[in-house]
């Protein structure tokens, strides 16, 4: 600014001579001279001023697209103070050049108005793609910016494709932050194949930082959708639609009769219409026990948009739906009273960090319906005395499906359950199972352990990755466990452990397993004074259950690492089966089952006996059919043991007989002992001789006994264990051929 005792020194002059003042003053400023070199101007606006020093005429112009800013004059003669006043800044930073000129020469001004903004918001709200169906039309997408409609809606975005054409931007609706519509049409797509382009929208402020929306529009070769909420009818061209949709749907109330419909699956929906973009249909009373489903399909125009509504009805006695999304209601619903009716459908996975299962989660019998939906439930921990699991009961109708616990989980059992005879049970779905109850498709990742903790129980461990205990006549059904399956605990009676099962318990009744799968590693890592049963799905079968195992597999390494224990089965499907009356037929069928993996017995103090089969080690009647043995067994006791890549140990006083047919054993057995080993059955003990048959035939051996590789010229050697003096033993060997 110029010295303003300067300014003081000249009008003073002027009070005493004013002519002389007058012509001093010309000649002081023949030469334009101004007080600013530059201006910065806040955001808010407001009046500023200027001088301008010159003697003659002199005038101001400013650089186009500066309506933001008014000047008190223009023009003038001789020294003046110009006033120049600036709207506020509620865009980027913005500048512009003021060109004083007089007496031939020009000076300039540069003026830098400051902005409000902190940061620019500037993005489409598809920020990933635009996604449109083949059909032609005007699309409307959504933009989000703090930038006002007066300054966004004056500029055109830029389209890449040829097929997008008269794109705008309209209806900025908001305060400090807008949405507005921008609006373009496309052709439509006759190219048989997707196809992309772009749509760009860019400014720049005055230090030539570059604030750019992008978005993809990908256009498909195929008609778009139909969309149905709550019955009512909406369209779209895939994800977005067009000028009718403003946004995404698109109300067909005004388009209802361009829509046609189909209805399949169960015959039960009645006056079935589309009336005012609202679709109608009613259901008498379904009084079967079945659900009953249907689809309805929509069609609108020429096949521009499609949809399929799925209708389901209930089967007679649900009493109450809970759906399930979220780890509140799942905790809301455990709370809840629960009842035979019950339907339980989860609708999303569900972590349970955070939630303590230990001290918070409610053990209860549970007799209605739940639908996992193939949801996850992860993270769910419980550590708890005696039957340990999501449910603890699952009984009468029960029935469970399409459910997976996460990785993330874990059962263990600490102690006994005082209201289930004192024994320990421990399992990812259900502890204990009665009545008709039946699961499918369950899947456990987590871990499943009865602790050291319950170690001196009065009664017995019961430990499945699926189910510990199981005295259902339902069934288990495409189920799959790939968790480890852990005894730690020495108890006073059965310890029993299955990839799938811990014991089944049925009185004259049939126990059916399909498609079920094991992968995990099933042990026991204790010491134990009474028997124990390790299977790679059931541990064991008792009370005159038969067993029917169809398309099953287990590929879990076994392991019994005590030094001492009872009795000791172990098997890669069932480990033993039980007969306590010695009188009733009790049939165990394996038909297309597999099986592979390690079985180790590390038991070197065992006063009963050891008995370690492929398909099964210990049982009085067998059936398998279609089925393969791959299984790796190593044993250290050496004292009444009878392994067999099949069956370890046949044995009967009924009349009985086994049937092996259509099999293959490709079977490892490092046995210590070799009287009682064979590559596809340990021994068999009937009596009397006279009623008992068996039959071998179209079976397959290859693998290793002992330090022995097999061949064609030894295997028949291997295939059975030796029966000891006076007892009825059988080789039906014709039946068997070297692989």
């Amino acid at each position: 600014m110029k010295n303003i005792y300067k300014l003081i020194l000249i009008l003073f002059a002027g009070i005493v001579a004013f002519p002389a003042c007058q012509e001093k003053f010309e000649e002081e400023y023949n030469e334009l001279e101004l007080d600013y070199e530059k201006i910065d101007v806040k955001h808010e606006g407001g009046k500023y001023t200027f001088m301008v020093y010159f003697s003659g005429d002199w005038t101001i112009s400013l650089d186009e697209g500066t309506d933001w800013v008014t000047l008190g004059q223009t023009s003038g003669t001789g020294v003046t103070m110009v006033d120049i006043e600036f709207e506020p800044n509620n865009l980027f930073k913005r500048s512009f050049n003021m060109v004083i000129s007089g007496g031939g020469e020009s000076k300039t001004i540069p003026v830098t108005q400051m902005t409000s903004l902190t940061k620019v918001v500037l993005k489409f709200m598809n920020e990933d793609s635009i996604d449109l169906a083949n059909c032609s039309g005007r699309v409307v997408a959504k933009l989000v910016s703090n930038l006002p409609p007066s300054f966004v809606e004056s500029h055109t975005p830029v389209t890449s494709g040829q097929w997008i054409t008269g794109c705008e931007i309209k209806n900025g609706q908001g305060e400090s932050e807008y949405v507005y519509d921008v609006e373009f049409n496309v052709s439509a797509n006759e190219t048989g194949e997707s196809r992309n382009s772009k749509i760009s929208l860019q400014f720049n402020d005055a230090d030539q930082n570059v604030y750019l929306a992008e978005v993809e529009v990908v256009q498909s070769s195929k008609p778009g959708e139909l969309l149905i909420d709550d019955n009512v009818v909406y369209g779209s061209a895939a994800k977005d639609c067009f000028e009718e949709v403003k946004g995404g749907l698109m109300n067909f109330a005004d388009f209802a009769d361009q829509i046609s419909y189909s209805v399949s699956g169960d015959e039960f929906l009645e006056n079935v219409r589309i009336d005012a973009g609202i679709l109608y249909y009613t259901m008498p009373e379904n009084t079967s026990s079945e659900k009953r489903e249907a689809e309805i399909t929509l069609v609108y125009g020429d096949n521009i948009a499609s949809a399929t509504h799925k209708v389901v009805q209930r089967e007679v006695g649900v009493s109450a739906i809970y759906e399930i999304s979220t780890l509140k209601e799942l905790l809301a619903w455990n709370k809840a009273t629960w009842s035979d009716g019950d339907l339980v459908v989860l609708t999303d996975d569900i972590d349970c960090s955070g939630f303590d299962a230990s001290a918070e989660w409610e053990t209860k019998i549970f007799s209605g319906t739940f639908e996992g939906n193939g949801h996850v439930i992860d993270n769910f921990v419980m550590e708890k005395s005696g039957a340990t699991a999501f449910f603890q009961r699952v009984v009468g109708a029960g029935s469970v499906s399409d459910l997976t616990f996460g990785q993330g989980c874990s059962f263990t059992a600490i102690g006994a359950e005082s209201s289930l005879n004192k024994n320990t049970y421990a399992a990812s779905l259900a502890a204990f199972v009665s009545g008709t109850a039946s699961f499918r498709n369950v899947v456990n990742k987590g871990s499943v352990k009865v602790a050291s903790d319950a170690t001196g129980g009065t009664g017995a461990n019961f430990i499945g990755g699926i189910c510990g205990f199981f005295n259902s006549s339902g069934s288990i059904d495409g189920c799959r466990n790939e968790g480890t399956v852990t005894n730690e605990a020495a108890v006073a009676n059965w310890t029993c452990l299955g990839g799938a099962v811990g014991c089944v318990s049925l009185k004259e009744e049939d126990f059916i397993m399909t498609q079920t799968t094991n992968t995990g590693d099933v042990r026991n890592m204790t010491d134990l004074t009474y028997n124990m049963a390790i299977g790679g799905l059931v541990g064991r079968v008792n009370q005159n259950a038969s067993l029917s195992m169809t398309d099953c597999s287990s590929s879990g390494n076994l392991l019994n690492n005590a030094s001492s224990s009872s009795g000791v089965y172990m098997a890669g499907l069932l480990g033993y089966v039980d007969d306590p009356n010695k009188v009733k037929l009790l049939l165990v069928k394996f038909t297309d089952c597999v099986v592979s993996g390690n079985i180790d017995n590390k038991c070197t103090k065992n006063p009963s006996k050891t008995a370690i089969g492929g398909f099964v080690g210990f049982c009085y009647s067998n059936e398998i059919k279609g089925c393969d043995s791959k299984v790796s067994i190593s044993n250290t006791f050496n004292n009444n043991v009878l392994i067999g890549g099949f069956v370890g140990q046949i044995e009967g006083t009924d009349v009985i007989s086994t049937v092996i047919d259509d099999c293959s054993a490709d079977v490892v057995i490092t046995p210590t002992l070799t009287q009682y080993a064979g590559v596809l059955v340990g021994r068999v003990t009937y009596s009397p001789a006279a009623n008992k048959t068996v039959s071998v035939t179209n079976v397959k051996v290859s693998g290793k006994y002992a330090d022995n590789v097999l061949d064609a010229s030894n295997y028949k050697s291997y295939c059975y264990g030796t029966a000891t003096a006076g007892k009825s033993h059988y080789k039906p060997l014709d039946g068997v051929t070297f692989n």
